[in-house]
């Protein structure tokens, strides 16, 4: 910042802040160095200057890979992100809170709660996971036979249901979004809510004889190849991480950087 093809710019600077300087302070030509701008309060310009350029890079950073600062810059790489977006427009859709599945008198625990079961969604339901005796408990109440389950074969299975079928098992390793079924409840997945207890409500309405199973299941619990992922995972952690900061408490941060750099500024002035 500070090379020859900049030395004349903050020259410019300089004259024109020890004029206001003088201005605001009344001092003369002749003051100590640092004496005007420690009187009026004002940073000297080197120092103000690279903290609006930390300033300046804070704000970068919070924008988006398609943005026209980041498009400008020879260093950034394309994305598929970016190639999206420069072809692609916004989706402007709106989805209302208050969906009519999920009015009062229409959802599915309204309409079919005599149908509906749950197992282990509720929070005393089973061991926390951070317990020791979850271990012994999920030894003893699941055999897990196989750990590739794929949605698409999910898909394929709820479209081929026989007419025969009397019992419908949904089962997966997120309690929160079963749960949400039955109430379709508002959240960031509640759209999903509602597309899973459509599904459902055509289930059971074909037969009196049909019944639904919400049943949170372990993901990793058990199996050999998810539980060395999740020990390399938690080997991770342990090791030292990078301080994240908000984008205000950087802002903050650049500020007391400045005054530092102030202070040593002068404090080096003979």
């Amino acid at each position: 910042m500070y090379g020859l093809s900049w030395k004349w710019a903050i020259a410019q600077f300089q004259r024109a802040q020890g004029h206001v300087l003088r201005w605001i302070t009344g001092c003369f030509k002749s003051a100590p160095i640092g004496a005007m701008e420690t009187l009026a309060g004002l940073f000297p310009i080197r120092v103000n200057i690279d903290r609006y350029m930390e300033k300046s890079s804070l704000r970068v950073r919070t924008l988006h890979e398609s943005h026209a600062n980041r498009r400008k810059s020879k260093f950034s790489r394309p994305t598929p992100a970016t190639y999206i977006d420069r072809i692609g427009r916004l989706s402007s859709e709106e989805f209302p809170p208050l969906h009519p599945m999920a009015e009062p008198g229409k959802r599915l625990v309204d309409r079919f709660a005599d149908r509906l079961a749950e197992h282990f969604l509720t929070p005393n339901s089973h061991p926390p996971k951070a317990s020791t005796e979850f271990k012994r408990w999920s030894q003893e109440t699941w055999s897990p036979l196989f750990h590739k389950g794929r949605p698409r074969g999910m898909h394929a299975a709820l479209e081929c249901i026989p007419d025969d079928c009397t019992h419908l098992v949904l089962c997966a390793d997120n309690a929160g979004a079963l749960s949400k079924i039955p109430n379709c409840e508002m959240g960031p997945n509640q759209l999903v809510s509602i597309l899973a207890a459509a599904s459902v409500i055509r289930f059971l309405e074909k037969s009196d004889r049909r019944h639904v199973i919400l049943l949170w299941a372990l993901s990793h619990k058990d199996v050999a190849p998810n539980e060395f992922v999740d020990d390399l995972a938690k080997a991770a952690l342990e090791e030292e991480q990078p301080d994240f900061v908000s984008q205000a408490r950087g802002v903050v941060d650049t500020l007391v950087r400045a005054k530092r750099k102030w202070a040593k500024l002068y404090s080096e002035v003979p």
